[in-house]
């Protein structure tokens, strides 16, 4: 999961890092040792979305590092504390951002229905339902299951987590990899790709 087996080098890296102008073969060499923890940490938090996501969401992690390197202090927390740190602010400032640009009480239903519009899709109603239905039947997990039903049903995301005991950030989750999967299945619908 992670590459901190000589703790000291890492400390080094860090330290070469924290210093401007960072020559590149360092910072190469103290990301590709982190790396592959950050990735497993977003996949963690983001509960597997879609790809383009984490990408993006690990784009945004190395940016934020790279500028906030110079005032790490590691007297006051080791690397895995930052680097936990930074993972998670990254990701919920993201999921902040997505709240806000969009109506938070719309069921799940409505956001569809808006996205089958923005794209183009000249789909009658039945088509989409179709198109709902078939994607509702390809999640084989009952908990993401039901909390899809309870967002397409317009269920307040407060009372789906106390009713099925998860965190806001897993119940996010669900819906943006049900709204990843209804594009996926729109752009099918729509090969002219509006």
């Amino acid at each position: 999961m992670n590459d901190f087996r000589d703790p000291e080098e890492v400390r080094e890296l860090v330290k070469r890092c924290q210093q401007r102008p960072v020559l590149e073969d360092d910072w190469s060499k103290l990301w590709s040792r982190i790396h592959p923890f950050v990735c497993w940490r977003v996949w963690h938090m983001m509960n597997a979305t879609a790809q383009r996501e984490m990408d993006d969401t690990v784009q945004d992690i190395f940016l934020k590092l790279f500028n906030s390197l110079p005032g790490y202090d590691p007297e006051r927390a080791p690397l895995l504390t930052y680097l936990n740190y930074i993972v998670s602010s990254v990701i919920y400032d993201r999921w902040r951002r997505e709240e806000k640009e969009k109506d938070t009480t719309a069921p799940l239903e409505t956001e569809v229905l808006r996205l089958a519009e923005r794209v183009g899709a000249a789909t009658p109603g039945d088509v989409l339902a179709d198109a709902a239905g078939r994607i509702v039947e390809s999640i084989t997990d009952p908990l993401k299951l039901a909390i899809v039903r309870d967002l397409m049903d317009g269920v307040d995301v407060q009372v789906i987590c106390e009713r099925h005991r998860v965190k806001q950030y897993f119940v996010y989750g669900v819906r943006r990899e049900c709204i990843e999967r209804v594009r996926e299945v729109l752009a099918g619908l729509n090969p002219s790709g509006n």
